[in-house]
């Protein structure tokens, strides 16, 4: 009937227009229970959903005629069987349906008794399910084609009563959702709902893209290129996995930090460790930054990167020692920009990638807990200071001018708290009197040097990056036994840097062990064939052997690799030198 069809449609565009409802479809209609009108058509069916953060709501509204009360029975239990898995694929913490029935007319039989007793289907505390019979029988509706003045007239005592319908939870006023339908009941055909309707879900679909869709990840893709071209510029000019070169490329070290370095604060969040670490924190960045350059923008996502990567550099320098690089503070402020768009658009937050997000942060905190070599402080660094950066600009087209001046004033205060405590802690470092050691070393003074040694031992830092440090300095001060004890007990700590190997091949060249020096030395360049270092020590240690021969071929296989210095050029004059009697054996 054309006044059933009309009062559907008109509570649907009601609801969607007004109440920020959107219309969707259950799983697995196709078993449904199909109702039919006298004709045999299909009786309109219309799902509408709308969130309030992980709450979720569902109005079912399901034409009906005459039907037997076991038909009535069998559709609720389809509906009730459905619902679990929607409210999984939602991921709602809790699912409210409202299933409503539009009869033309009040059957003989007690419709609302069978539906009283339908109410409690689910043990699941976290869906609920009302079912209400809506009867159009006592309604009057003129047709549209009526003249306003007659159908005021003939409406003005037949008003849609929806009485029964307790939706005040839901902070929806019944009446008002009747004073709107009868303005569409009295204006409208059924296919002109239909088509306001469409026009409205249109209007939702431009309002989400002009959301997420703000801007292109440009800034992603260029950041995803230059990390990339340092990482096999590091690979080049040494290792990634190399402390040295690490700290010399610009990585975070707080003795160079203290020392005046403060740009390591920026440039460490384009360096990374090893293969692994730049391949997943790439594909991190590609889907997150994407993600948050395209709500944001690109001058946004820019302050934002660069913001979080600072602040996750600047935590890690305040309560870490140790050597530290890569993109992953930067990376989980785009999870906190993610999280401040989250508390201004909460339920859209929710009901699209809210779940996803939170789940994701909260196994990598999880891992870099109970995983002790990942800087779990750069991550949470990163975290707070994408989430500070994102208020501090706010989202496109968001004023919000007191919270961002606010946010700034918070962030300032909380930054210059970070140096202050950051240079109070490295200043009393082991690192710190490690590095005064080398330094003092490069100025020939061992007693200063043996001085900032013994200051770092009294700290008892049991880290094996401090062992092997500390067994460099022993080596330059040619303590070979001391340094050949803390580099072995970086070893059984699990260290496996090639500066270690490396370190432990010269001291133990200074003790004479040529056999184990040759095996470190030669396990390095088997694990880094691209290393200078290790061919050079490998090529004076086989010419302290007198195997010139064989320190010619490591030579050798250094130049096949494109490995050129000038203390290759060197050693290769004195094996030149040798073989023509002008070099005496050492």
């Amino acid at each position: 009937m054309s006044m059933r069809n009309r009062w559907i449609w008109a509570l649907t565009l009601t609801l969607s227009k007004y109440y920020q409802f959107h219309t969707t479809e259950l799983p697995d209609t196709k078993h449904n229970v199909v109702f039919r009108d006298e004709g045999g058509e299909p009786l309109p069916q219309l799902v509408l959903l709308r969130n309030q953060a992980r709450d979720f709501q569902i109005i079912r509204i399901q034409g009906a005629s005459f039907v037997w009360g076991s038909t009535l029975t069998r559709d609720i239990r389809q509906l009730a069987d459905q619902l679990p898995a929607f409210r999984k694929r939602l991921r709602a913490r809790k699912l409210e349906v409202i299933n409503l029935y539009v009869f033309p007319f009040e059957p003989v039989s007690s419709i609302q008794e069978r539906l009283d007793e339908m109410q409690i289907l689910e043990e699941d505390d976290r869906i609920t399910m009302t079912s209400y019979p809506i009867f159009l029988n006592d309604l009057y509706v003129p047709y549209a084609d009526q003249s306003e003045q007659v159908q005021e007239k003939e409406t003005e005592e037949k008003e849609i009563q929806l009485a029964q319908l307790d939706w005040s939870r839901w902070d929806i006023d019944t009446s008002q959702v009747a004073a709107h339908m009868r303005k569409h009941f009295l204006h409208l055909t059924v296919e002109e709902m239909k088509h306001e309707l469409r026009q409205e879900e249109r209007k939702k679909e431009k309002q989400f893209a002009s959301i997420f869709k703000f801007g292109r990840p440009i800034l992603t893709y260029a950041f995803l290129v230059l990390n990339a071209l340092v990482y096999f510029f590091l690979e080049y000019v040494g290792s990634s996995t190399d402390p040295e070169t690490l700290i010399t490329y610009g990585a975070k070290w707080n003795p160079s930090i203290v020392d005046g370095q403060y740009w390591r604060l920026l440039s460490a969040m384009f360096l990374h460790i090893g293969i692994l670490h730049i391949i997943m924190n790439s594909i991190a960045l590609y889907f997150l930054g994407s993600l948050v350059e395209r709500i944001y923008g690109s001058l946004r996502f820019l302050w934002i990167y660069l913001f979080a990567g600072f602040a996750g550099t600047l935590a890690s320098f305040a309560f870490v020692d140790n050597l530290a690089a890569g993109a992953s503070g930067a990376i989980f402020g785009c999870f906190g920009a993610l999280l401040y768009f989250g508390l201004k658009y909460r339920d859209l937050f929710f009901r699209t990638l809210g779940m996803d997000v939170l789940i994701i942060l909260l196994i990598n905190l999880g891992i870099g807990a109970v995983i002790p070599m990942i800087d779990n402080y750069g991550h949470v660094g990163g975290l707070l200071g994408g989430f500070s950066a994102a208020v501090m600009l706010s989202l496109p087209h968001k004023r919000a001018v007191l919270e961002r001046v606010g946010a700034t004033v918070v962030t300032v205060v909380l930054v210059v708290g970070l140096i202050l405590f950051g240079f109070k802690q490295a200043g009393t470092s082991p690192y710190y009197f490690l590095h005064h050691a080398g330094l003092a070393l490069e100025r020939n003074d061992q007693a200063e040097a043996r001085w900032f040694v013994a200051q770092a031992r009294e700290l008892a830092y049991d880290e094996p990056e401090f062992d092997i440090q500390l067994g460099m300095v022993y080596n330059q001060l040619q303590d070979y036994d001391e340094a050949v004890t803390l580099l072995e007990q970086a070893e059984q700590k699990g260290a496996q840097y090639e500066a270690l190997f490396i370190e432990h091949g010269v001291a133990l060249m200074g003790l004479e062990r040529y056999d184990e020096a040759r095996d470190q030395l030669t396990q390095v360049i088997r694990r880094s064939p691209h290393l200078e270092e290790p061919y050079l020590r490998l090529a004076f240690l086989l010419m302290q052997m007198s195997q010139w021969e064989e320190a010619a071929e490591v030579l050798d296989r250094a130049e096949e690799r494109d490995i050129e210095s000038e203390r290759m050029a060197m050693l290769r004059d004195m094996i030149d030198r040798r073989t023509i009697g002008e070099y005496p054996e050492p």
